[in-house]
């Protein structure tokens, strides 16, 4: 019985082969038969698609060289007004450091005609302060040694 079993499936096993191999002979020749149909039928739409294709490149370029030239554009712009600013800071900067210039120097002859006054008022006062100066300054710079 498990003879006869055995035959039996292996009968079986034999047709479902035969049956796949002929659904693949099938399949095979359908796939053929779709190969040519999408060859002649690319064929027909290429034509037309080749068309629309190009309108499309022409339309993308010329978006793409508007782009290119306003933000170019803006470009140019951002640099003038940021050259601008910088020509602004630049030329204030300078007249606050001309008057500052200015102001510290004229403080200083003054501060130097007072200075020069005040000796002439009092010659041995100015001479006795600067030798006690003089004095500490150099035990200060002794005792650092």
């Amino acid at each position: 019985m498990a003879n006869a079993k055995s035959r039996v499936s292996g009968i079986e096993h034999q047709e479902n082969l035969e049956q796949a191999q002929q659904e693949l002979a099938a399949l095979k020749q359908d796939l053929t038969l779709l190969r040519a149909d999408m060859k002649a039928l690319l064929g027909s739409v290429n034509g037309g698609a080749n068309s629309r294709v190009r309108d499309a490149k022409v339309r993308l370029m010329e978006s793409a060289n508007h782009a290119r030239e306003e933000a170019k554009s803006r470009l140019h712009e951002a640099y003038e007004s940021l050259r601008d600013r910088g020509n602004t800071a630049y030329e204030s900067a300078r007249v606050q450091g001309r008057a500052a210039y200015l102001t510290a120097r004229e403080r200083s002859h003054d501060a130097a005609e007072k200075a020069r006054a005040k000796v002439e008022e009092r010659p041995l006062t100015t001479v006795l302060v600067a030798l006690g100066l003089g004095m500490l300054v150099g035990k200060m710079m002794r005792k650092r040694r």
